[in-house]
């Protein structure tokens, strides 16, 4: 029986169809940058705001809408049918050909590691929480044994200078690498410098000019999302490290960002290319692999390896 035309066919599609576009308006949405969520800054530049806003409030209309409403009621509806009498379709294999591997793709590849992973590394000294009144001399420690990469208290301008008070942006540059700003915070459950957000753009992203009381302030954009998809990756990966494990100390995130200072010449472990066959970006996971006998290292790996 030909049931391509079958009314209630057409309304599954119309409903998964329905489905599909939330989806993807949920996955742009996962790009809106952290400082959306925080408090009104008025060093921030107020389009990009408002134009997130209003994606967030389209979003909103779309999700409650009748359509989408009456799709998401028929999906836990067909969870509960243990029944197993919903439409079937046998997948037709008479015209799929078996496709012969090409010389140059990569073996599947079974990994063989009985290493221990964990999120972050234990670091010596890193018992002793970092506070406000340690972090200038964290840094000047850091830049001496850590060159060519640098680090750096980040103000929007000279005038903001001077003591140091919580939320502290720290910038970190790795040249013709990246640039990662980092903001710390004082949280009352922790007795040092908490990691509240990273973001990560190009070396030579372009800054913006913000016009205050007739003058213009030239600024980067520490809280704004780069512009292209590889700072954009390697941002997420540390927010998702970050909120699965909070009480990350600012050591260990400094060990995590400079693991990325190789990451265009560095091959993925589990596939072993350098760019990924699906997006063409560069292995943005890190994942820290305990040594047998003490220490480790940072493992890459690409987004879409970790998934498949």
């Amino acid at each position: 029986m030909d049931t391509s035309s079958s009314p209630e066919i057409s309304r599954l599609e119309s409903q998964i169809q329905a489905l599909t576009d939330l989806s993807t308006r949920l996955q742009q949405l996962r790009n809106v940058p952290v400082w959306l969520y925080k408090s009104p800054n008025s060093m921030m530049p107020i389009e990009p705001i408002r134009e997130q806003f209003e994606n967030l409030r389209q979003l909103g209309s779309n999700l409650t809408s009748e359509t989408v409403q009456e799709a998401l009621k028929a999906a836990r509806e067909s969870e509960k049918d243990k029944s197993e009498l919903t439409l079937r379709y046998r997948r037709d294999t008479s015209k799929a050909k078996l496709r012969t591997p090409s010389p140059d793709s990569p073996r599947y590849y079974e990994s063989s590691l009985t290493k221990v992973s964990v999120p972050f590394p234990t670091l010596v000294g890193d018992s002793v929480s970092l506070t406000l009144a340690g972090l200038p001399d964290y840094i000047r420690n850091f830049n001496k044994t850590s060159a060519p990469a640098k680090l750096n208290i980040w103000v929007p301008t000279r005038a903001e200078t001077g003591k140091l008070r919580v939320p502290v942006t720290v910038r970190l540059v790795l040249p013709d690498i990246l640039v990662a700003y980092c903001v710390l915070s004082t949280p009352a459950s922790r007795s040092g410098l908490s990691v509240e957000t990273v973001t990560v753009s190009g070396p030579r992203e372009q800054a913006i000019t913000i016009s205050r009381m007739k003058s213009q302030i030239l600024i980067t954009k520490p809280h704004s999302q780069s512009e292209y998809a590889v700072y954009q990756k390697v941002s997420q990966q540390i927010f998702k490290m970050v909120q699965v494990y909070p009480q990350v100390s600012f050591q260990q995130l400094m060990s995590l960002l400079l693991s990325y200072e190789n990451i265009f010449v560095t091959s993925c472990s589990l596939c072993s290319r350098i760019l990924s066959s699906e997006a063409n970006i560069p292995p943005v996971v890190r994942v820290w692999i305990e040594g047998e006998g003490g220490g480790g290292g940072w493992d890459s790996r690409h987004v879409t390896c970790l998934q498949s």
